[in-house]
């Protein structure tokens, strides 16, 4: 994989960004075009382009996102974690994970996606990157068809089942040529990850605690 570097002069090639509400047990992502939030109707199919960690979170103080940039390797490069205060944190993730706790803030992934000949980005984090990693590395293509319901003390809650998809040779042909013509040079920039810019402010208040 490329290291990111973020340079404004590419704009971003992303139609959706979608996120998974443990509530309702649904993917949504928001229409910028009608002002409103729109559900994902299941089954979702999507081929994996790039997976990327960054950091999000809702800044109490200064009541703003908190956000940074986006790495391929938390061993090798820094996060720079922002809200509209300022920057909050900075380092390698071991040096920080323990303030990003304090700050309202958590680890998450940020997986480019092709959907529907789209590409789009899925945002991971709580009990959907727990569900995200146990699924194990086992290939490029995946289907959610149905979710599981799940209990942590008394909080109810809903993870989405991720399914490997077998017959995928035309939908990864299609996904690499669009990852390299279009989507890495995206990745290429300079700037701090514009992810959050197409993600309301409400949808932390559908995030499930953990």
């Amino acid at each position: 994989m490329a290291i990111v570097k973020q340079s404004a002069s590419v704009p971003s090639p992303v139609k959706k960004y979608l996120s998974f509400s443990g509530k309702t047990g649904n993917f949504s992502y928001w229409d910028k075009e009608n002002k409103k939030e729109v559900e994902v109707t299941l089954p979702l199919k999507f081929v994996v382009l790039d997976e990327l960690s960054t950091i999000v979170g809702w800044d109490d103080g200064s009541s703003s996102k908190i956000y940074s940039n986006e790495i391929h390797s938390t061993k090798k490069q820094q996060f720079v974690v922002r809200s509209k205060d300022g920057v909050k944190a900075e380092g390698f993730y071991n040096d920080i994970k323990g303030k990003l706790a304090t700050i309202g803030a958590k680890y998450s992934k940020s997986v480019y996606v092709l959907i529907d000949g789209e590409i789009c980005n899925i945002n991971m984090k709580g009990a959907v990157l727990k569900a995200w990693i146990d699924k194990g590395d086992a290939g490029n293509t995946w289907s959610v068809s149905d979710t599981e319901s799940r209990k942590k003390g008394s909080v109810s809650y809903k993870v989405p089942v991720f399914k490997k998809e077998t017959d995928v040779a035309k939908d990864i042909s299609k996904a690499e040529g669009l990852y390299t013509s279009i989507l890495l040079p995206y990745l290429h920039k300079d700037i701090v990850s514009e992810i959050l810019s197409e993600v309301e402010d409400d949808d932390f208040d559908n995030d499930m605690p953990f």
